[in-house]
């Protein structure tokens, strides 16, 4: 049996990806994200994935010396399959369900501020002070999303398909409230012709939504590859490079 035989064999043990003993170059990551969360993560005419999130994992895969494919679908999907294995990893919050199945980078890709979007002639939520003020409010939320079921009451919301739901939901009041980052949100009110029926009121109350490298754990060497990726993105942080991607967003 030749080397490229015995090559050919280990792969087949390995399910495609050679163990990190016998490779000098790690696998191509395979990551997962919404398609269409501009300007985080969003799909171009011909196909691709763009946004902010894609830019700061190549930047920081770079500079810890790893490669990546990017491929966007429905966010829930997306999360199943990353579990599944049919995906390697992705760049979202960090919650209790996902570090069940995947292992994450502390320090963030990006960091978004949250806060209350509603009715602009509707001035009650300019009130909210506190998570139980919300109790009051008729609030709505996409199926997917990690930082309410983190850090809100899940079952005080209004779980549909998709955040243009949602906001269509709030603008014809049958919902009042929308707990949601800064800049997503507003660029798709733009797109739906919204923009002047809304506003958005920061809640300092609320944790900013950071968004990390993760991988699942039963990716090849994981925990090597997060603690390089980390590595890279404290580098990538205080250099401000990190910074002056969302910039270029926003």
């Amino acid at each position: 049996m030749d080397r490229r035989q015995i090559l050919r064999g280990a792969l087949a043990l390995t399910g495609g990806y050679l163990l990190p003993a016998q490779a000098m170059v790690p696998p191509r990551i395979r990551m997962g994200y919404f398609e269409n969360y501009p300007p985080f993560s969003f799909h171009v005419p011909n196909g691709a994935m763009y946004g902010a999130l894609i830019d700061g994992v190549e930047l920081v895969g770079h500079g810890a010396g790893f490669t990546f494919s990017h491929h966007g679908f429905p966010w829930a999907r997306a999360q199943a399959m990353v579990e599944g294995g049919e995906l390697d990893g992705f760049c979202t919050t960090i919650t209790k369900a996902r570090q069940a199945y995947a292992e994450f980078c502390p320090t963030p890709i990006v960091s978004v501020r949250f806060g209350i979007y509603h009715r602009a002639d509707d001035p009650r939520p300019l009130n909210i002070h506190s998570i139980a003020d919300m109790r009051a409010f008729r609030q709505g939320n996409f199926i997917g999303a990690g930082y309410p079921k983190e850090h809100l009451e899940p079952d005080h919301i209004q779980w549909v398909k998709d955040e243009e739901t949602v906001l269509r939901m709030i603008d014809a009041d049958h919902l009042d409230i929308y707990i949601e980052g800064e800049i997503t949100t507003g660029r798709k009110l733009l797109q739906m012709g919204l923009a002047k029926r809304f506003t958005f009121t920061p809640a300092p109350f609320l944790p900013p939504v950071n968004f990390c490298f993760g991988l699942r754990h039963s990716f090849p060497d994981v925990s090597a590859i997060v603690a390089k990726m980390e590595i890279a993105a404290q580098a990538a942080k205080k250099s401000g490079e990190l910074d002056a991607i969302l910039a270029r967003f926003r």
